[in-house]
Formats: structure tokens, sequence, C-alpha cells
């Protein structure tokens, strides 16, 4: 009697997984169906578009400008953006060049022949800042590594001097 209650189970259980199968498949068929006939519309939107694009799109005579009054200028103007080109490239070609042919001299050079060069030749920095001595507690300020090349009064600011708040500390610093 127990078997046949479970085997009744059992076949209801079956029953029911494959009325879920058949749901589920019957899902999937519709969800292909709305995707076939979103591709289907926006095919023929976009024909649509395409077809009323060729239909206006023939060329106005009024939409070419014609004015032919400033070519000489025009000319020597490009001719003169172009020479200005064609020299920073050049220069900039020479310098990488340059150092190049700087490396490869350094590369070549014995361990002493160098310490001597650098001795003689330090490098060059631009806006070198002169660091100042910082008072007690003060904040201090890294002056970064970008922009460091360009000539300009801000890269080149004292950043160990005291500001307000600074002086403000220190009156409230014990003695």
């Amino acid at each position: 009697m127990k078997s046949t209650v479970t085997l009744r189970k059992k076949l209801v259980l079956e029953k029911e997984a494959q009325k879920q199968r058949k749901l589920e498949e019957e899902a999937q068929r519709q969800a292909e169906e709305r995707r076939r006939q979103t591709l289907r519309l926006v095919e023929e939107t976009i024909r649509k578009e395409q077809a009323k694009d060729k239909e206006n799109n023939e060329p106005n005579i009024n939409d070419v400008c014609t004015d032919d009054e400033n070519d000489e200028i025009e000319y020597e103007a490009w001719k003169l953006r172009e020479l200005k080109r064609v020299k920073r490239d050049r220069e900039e070609r020479e310098a990488l060049e340059k150092d190049k042919m700087e490396i490869e001299r350094f590369r070549t050079m014995s361990e002493e022949e160098r310490r001597v060069q650098l001795r003689l030749n330090p490098k060059l920095v631009t806006n070198k800042a002169a660091k100042g001595k910082y008072k007690f507690l003060q904040k201090y300020y890294h002056r970064g590594a970008f922009y460091l090349d360009k000539e300009d009064d801000v890269y080149k600011r004292d950043f160990a001097q005291a500001t307000l708040e600074d002086h403000l500390i220190k009156l409230f610093c014990r003695k």
C-alpha cells in the first residue's frame, strides 16, 4: 500500500515537472518571438529612415560656398603654419637624437668618467624651489612633479613660508 502512495506521489511530481518544463519552453518561445518582432521592427524603421534620407539627400547649390576672395591670404597663412609645424617636428627629432647620443655616450663611459662628467655638468632643474626651514608644527607641502618644466611664477612659489594658520598654531603652543 505504501508503495502505491509513493508511486502516485512520484507520478504527480513528474507531471508537475513536465508542466513546469512545458511552461519554461513556452516562455522561451515567446521571448524568442518577441526578439524576432523587435528585430523586424528595427529593420523596418531603419529602412524607412534610409528611404527618407535618399529622398532628402539632393544637393542644394546654395550649400556650396564659392567665396574665393581670400584664397591668397589663406594660402599664405596655411604655408606659415605648415612651415612652423615642419620646423617644430625637426627640432623635436633633433632633440630626441641628441638625447639618444648623450645616453649612448654615458653608457660607453667608465664609472670614474661618469662621476667626473656629472660633477662638472650637473643636471639643470627648472623651477627649483629653495627649501626653507619649517617652523614648529608647520604643514609640509610637496610641490609635486607635474609642470615642473614650465617657467611660471606659480611654480616658483616658496611653499615653506608659514601661512596664517601656522602662525596661529604657534601662538597656542606653550613655552
